[in-house]
């Protein structure tokens, strides 16, 4: 016996106020990253004597005020730009037009609002900078000849004692949080998408015996014949080439670890002592940072395909392929990124041990603590790292490879199925 059925794919009113009610909570943190700024007195004196402080600095990169106030406040009024947008999105997409202009607005909607909380990330992240910077000073004796400097640095140290400090997040923390935004956002929108088809189920009944049966769902669970099954082996290939590049990024990620103090020192500790290293040319946020937000992007694609997989929801072809495709650049991208993010740590792991920093790393004892200093041994010599040497090169072409292999088979026979699909949809 077979049923068909068709669901609808109105855009309901309560749809529109839970993402209303989302979105609004993934602005508070927004709102509270201004309010500190504009609290934070020596901030404000950070932006009078920017130039005296640059000159000083002269390795360590400092963001000037004005970029950090503005990316503050370009990404609110882009978030208001979205709010409006979320208003007039159920009128938008319940009128009678076409299916692929409805997925290209639910996109730019989800494009504004990801937008949104990237630029305000560039403006935590630069803030993180210099706070830094204000903290170090603060906590710092230091001999400073020039009066204006000198100046600066008493207000700073006062402010610090009288706990006018409202730091924020660390640099490394702020992509992780402006990720979980986006893979919520994501994750979110991916769904409306895919609400919006007309999708027909199909349940067939037929009789079997036990034996039959069991055999029968062995074999359909291995096969890549329905949309499910394709879903699973396409999450399954991505999971066993994210893992190993997952805990390299976590490895670079968590305070104190043995890579992550080392970057820490390579880019903020020796700039801030005005120590000048081969790195000045080379950009943390790409070494760092950016292996982050890809796999915070990679992660939301993943965990759509998750949920959609567990809760056995109901997809098309059309929305599978867009995910598979998402999912393959997603990989490229990692795997790119990170190869070239473990290079550059390479070269900063011979720089260490060509050069001896033990003693000046152990005797400044306030940005030991801040940066860590897990990537030294007892004796100033610099702790071995699991992807040093040729090592990175090989987990670079074992996960490719893997990856390459398993999506090619199972990209051909998801197009097979997809071409196979609209050939039926349009008898």
């Amino acid at each position: 016996m077979k049923e068909n059925f068709e669901t609808c794919n109105k855009i309901k009113k309560s749809t529109v106020f839970k993402m209303a009610f989302v979105f609004s909570l993934l602005l508070i943190p927004q709102f509270l990253f201004i309010a500190i700024m504009y609290l934070n007195e020596s901030f404000s004196e950070y932006g009078k004597h920017y130039q005296v402080l640059e000159s000083y600095f002269e390795d360590y990169f400092l963001p000037s005020h004005l970029l950090i106030l503005l990316a503050a406040w370009v990404s609110t009024a882009v978030s208001f730009v979205a709010v409006i947008f979320i208003i007039f999105m159920r009128k938008i997409l319940n009128r009678k037009i076409s299916k692929k202009y409805k997925h290209i607005i639910i996109f730019a909607l989800a494009s504004i609002i990801v937008i949104s909380f990237i630029i305000n990330s560039i403006s935590e992240y630069n803030y993180s900078r210099f706070h830094q910077m204000y903290s170090y000073l603060s906590n710092s004796d230091l001999d400073i000849k020039n009066k204006e400097l000198k100046d600066l640095v008493d207000v700073f140290k006062t402010n610090y004692k009288n706990n006018i400090i409202f730091g924020w997040t660390s640099d490394t923390m702020t992509w992780w949080l402006c990720l979980v935004k986006v893979i919520i956002s994501i994750i979110y929108f991916s769904f409306l998408s895919n609400s919006l088809e007309h999708k027909k189920i199909n349940k067939e009944y037929t009789k079997k015996n036990f034996e039959q049966e069991k055999i029968s769902n062995i074999l359909s669970n291995l096969s890549l014949n329905n949309k499910k099954n394709i879903s699973l082996w396409i999450l399954l290939s991505a999971i066993a080439v994210f893992i190993p590049h997952f805990i390299y990024v976590i490895s670079i990620s968590l305070h104190d670890t043995s890579l992550n103090s080392m970057l820490n020192w390579t880019f903020n500790g020796l700039q801030l002592l005005n120590k000048t290293t081969a790195f000045q040319s080379s950009s943390q946020f790409a070494i760092k940072s950016l292996p982050i937000v890809i796999s915070g992007f990679m992660i939301a694609t993943m965990s759509v395909i998750s949920v959609i997989y567990i809760k056995k929801e109901e997809i098309n072809y059309r929305f599978l392929l867009i995910q598979f495709i998402i999912l393959f650049i997603e990989v490229i991208l990692l795997i790119s990124i990170n190869t070239y993010s473990m290079h550059k740590l390479n070269e900063i792991y011979n720089y260490w041990k060509e050069n001896d920093y033990s003693k000046m790393v152990s005797s400044n004892s306030y940005l030991s603590n801040i940066l860590g200093d897990s990537f030294l041994n007892e004796d100033g010599s610099v702790k071995d790292f699991f992807l040093y040497g040729i090592k990175y090169v090989s987990h670079a072409i074992i996960t490719f490879g893997l990856f390459i292999t398993s999506y090619i088979i199972i990209g051909t026979k998801l197009l097979k199925n997809f071409k196979k699909s609209n050939k039926i949809n349009n008898i």
